[in-house]
């Protein structure tokens, strides 16, 4: 596998607790040998998969296994366990505000990502903690909401596209909510799961930095 920051570690970690082979591959060397095949033209997750694929069985007798001192592997075990357990009340917790939000503003989603994989910023979840329901944004008219979406984008370092605004109040406008906006115990629920899984979040940042922290000196890492 190529070193990816430290977003590979639970993956490298979890593998190597079940006993397999595993290779860390620097990226800059993963880089070169894609550059001196031509490759790398195009890039998304199964591209690289592929060509990741492709080095490991030109280079697999050169292939040096990761390894880790038997002290340094039962703390990144431990944390890798740490680590899965919070990516499932993560993944739990985002289901339960995505089906609730269905019920509130239907496809706010196709319009407004969770964005970031790294678990700092949630630009959705942002969004919801200030509108949880349609009925927030038709309180204005459509010049207004325009304003305000591009303020609070600023205020949050998101790109203030006020095209996406506009997108967002014909959206408001056309879709149907099977909750109503003055029902505060589903808003006081929706923003106490948002509430909590930014908590989830901090933690699994936390964790991971703790795994690079321990695995960034070993040799496979320089």
């Amino acid at each position: 596998m190529e070193a990816t920051g430290k977003y590979h570690l639970p993956i490298l970690y979890e593998l190597k607790d079940r006993g397999y082979f595993v290779a860390v591959i620097n990226p800059l060397k993963m880089k070169q040998y894609c550059r001196a095949l031509n490759f790398r033209k195009a890039k998304n997750d199964k591209i690289d998969a592929k060509q990741i694929a492709e080095y490991g069985l030109m280079y697999w007798k050169e292939l040096e296994e990761y390894k880790v001192d038997e002290e340094n592997y039962r703390v990144l075990k431990e944390l890798n366990r740490n680590y899965q357990h919070y990516m499932d009340l993560r993944i739990n917790q985002m289901n339960f505000i995505d089906q609730t939000i269905h019920q509130t503003f239907t496809g706010i989603k196709k319009l407004i990502t969770h964005g970031s994989g790294d678990f700092s910023k949630d630009k959705l979840l942002d969004f919801l903690e200030k509108w949880w329901h349609k009925d927030l944004i038709l309180e204005k008219t459509e010049e207004e909401f325009v304003e305000e979406y591009k303020t609070w984008a600023k205020e949050k370092r998101y790109h203030p596209n006020a095209n996406k605004a506009k997108a967002i109040y014909q959206l408001a406008e056309d879709s149907i909510s099977t909750q109503p906006s003055h029902n505060t115990k589903i808003e006081t629920n929706i923003r106490e799961g948002i509430n909590l899984i930014k908590q989830i979040n901090q933690i699994l940042n936390r964790i991971l930095s703790q795994m690079i922290e321990i695995s960034e000196p070993l040799e496979e890492y320089q």
